[in-house]
């Protein structure tokens, strides 16, 4: 028998009973899944993108993980970047936003995005967006009704 008075004082499990803690308590709740929002059609290159992105409430910390790869080349084109200042948006949502550059030298961009648990270090599946990018300072063409033909 340990003779530690320090341990005397805490309370003990009931009889029959592994731990105080339910199957409840004990259950792992995934991160959940981020929602990415990018403005709609094409992108110029080396343009600033504003990226939105929203999560449900969840009970732990977390951050998201957010990087922009080339599908083409299956290369990453942007460093992956930490977003940790959410705020709540009123509608049952955590929201917050970072600005990117859309890289050069991609016919396509894919946005992705996982949320990571602090505590558990748990990854999120991930969320992907994908943009086609125009190269920078190509001139749009006029609309057809706009030329004589």
């Amino acid at each position: 028998e340990d003779d530690d008075e320090t341990l005397g004082s805490l309370p003990q499990p009931a009889e029959g009973t592994a731990s105080a803690l339910t199957e409840e308590d004990t259950a792992i709740i995934a991160p959940p899944v981020p929602l990415l929002e990018l403005p709609a059609g094409e992108l110029v290159a080396g343009e600033v993108v504003r990226l939105t992105v929203r999560v449900p409430f969840h009970p732990n910390r977390f951050y998201i993980k957010v990087w922009i790869t080339d599908p083409q080349t299956r290369s990453l084109v942007d460093e992956p970047r930490q977003l940790m200042h959410l705020l709540p948006n009123g509608q049952g949502q955590l929201e917050g936003s970072l600005q990117l550059t859309a890289p050069l030298g991609c016919l396509e961009a894919q946005f992705e995005a996982i949320t990571v648990d602090l505590m558990t270090q748990q990854e999120s599946y991930k969320a992907s967006v994908s943009r086609t990018i125009a190269p920078a300072g190509l001139a749009t063409p006029p609309p057809l009704e706009d030329l004589d033909l």
